[in-house]
């Protein structure tokens, strides 16, 4: 099932869980997509910026938290090898991204004994509309696909104990 929300605040989780829960018996994996390109950052962007990366991911871990427990499921987080590094020009991105990467491992360690896998995936440059908007000329490593083979991977074939890593992927 593929839902899209809007994680920034609280409240926008409810109805995409709803609708992912309509069409399954229970959440096996939850894996929420952000990103957000930035250039001169005011005090608003900068909020924005963290309730991408930090609150929209934790208001999903909350949301799911008994469901992932109830079925012993995994999470996966896409932070950024910003969230690993620092990136000039970028530091609401890469720390947003670093706080997202504390949360995984943070939550990771939590929930272990439940039997929940919580990983984040750290991509390099993807050929995406955020790239080509906030790093102009920049050039593209891998492709979205890429991506979305690393979170297949995480969601059913990684072996369960694997919990609070941090994939860099990037070419």
């Amino acid at each position: 099932v593929y839902c899209v929300a809007v994680v920034a605040a609280a409240g926008g989780l409810t109805r995409a869980l709803m609708e992912a829960l309509l069409h399954v018996n229970a959440m096996d994996a939850w894996q929420p997509w952000t990103g957000f390109s930035t250039a001169d950052i005011t005090d608003g962007e900068w909020r924005q910026m963290m309730a991408v990366n930090v609150d929209g991911p934790f208001y999903v871990a909350r949301a799911f938290a008994r469901t992932l427990r109830a079925t012993r499921g995994r999470l996966i987080n896409i932070a950024s090898i910003a969230g690993r590094q620092g990136t000039p020009l970028l530091a609401a991105y890469c720390t947003g991204k670093h706080g997202l990467v504390g949360l995984t491992r943070a939550l990771a360690e939590e929930w272990r004994a439940d039997g929940v896998a919580i990983n984040a995936i750290c991509p390099g440059s993807v050929d995406t509309a955020m790239l080509a908007e906030g790093m102009p000329g920049a050039a593209a490593a891998m492709s979205p696909d890429d991506i979305a083979g690393t979170a297949l991977y995480l969601a059913a074939a990684a072996p369960a104990a694997m919990t609070g890593s941090c994939l860099d992927v990037f070419g």
